[in-house]
C-alpha cells in the first residue's frame, strides 16, 4: 500500500510504502515526529510504484521521502480526498487524465496531476498489482 502522510496542517507529506496497515505505519512515524501526523491518502501499490512517485515528484522533495504539498501533489491529494475511501479506480483515473486533452489551457499543476494519475495504473500493472 502506498501512503501519503501529512505532517501538520500544510505538510510536508511523506510518500511511502507498507506491506502492513497504514494506521500502524502512521503510529510508528508519530513516535519520532513532534508535529501531528495524519493519513492524507492511501493507494494500492508496492515499492516500484513508490520509487516512481518519488522520481515523478522529485522537484518537490524536502528530504528523503518527504515532499512539499504543492503543485501536482497538492492537486492529487485534494482529488483523492474526494474519492470514496481514497481509491483511484480506473474509471476515475481515465476521467482525470482525459482532462488534459479536453482542457488545453489547464493550469500547470492540474495538468501535471492528471499526467501523474494517467501513469499510476500502468506503474501498478507493471508491478503486478
Amino acid at each position: 500500500m502506498i501512503y501519503f502522510i501529512r505532517s501538520g496542517e500544510a505538510g510536508p507529506v511523506k510518500i511511502g510504502h507498507t506491506d502492513g496497515e497504514v494506521s500502524a505505519r502512521l503510529s510508528n512515524l508519530q513516535v519520532g515526529c513532534p508535529e501531528p501526523l495524519a493519513v492524507a491518502a492511501a493507494l494500492p501499490g508496492g515499492p516500484a510504484v513508490e520509487r516512481w512517485l518519488h522520481e515523478a515528484l522529485s522537484h518537490l522533495r524536502v528530504r528523503g521521502e518527504w515532499f512539499k504539498e504543492k503543485g501536482e501533489l497538492a492537486v492529487l491529494l485534494r482529488w483523492l480526498a474526494m474519492r470514496p475511501a481514497g481509491e483511484l479506480e480506473r474509471s476515475a483515473q481515465i476521467r482525470l487524465a482525459g482532462l488534459a486533452e479536453l482542457w488545453p489551457d489547464m493550469p500547470g499543476d492540474a495538468r501535471e496531476a492528471s499526467l501523474l494519475v494517467l501513469n499510476y495504473h500502468s506503474r501498478l500493472d507493471a508491478e503486478g498489482g
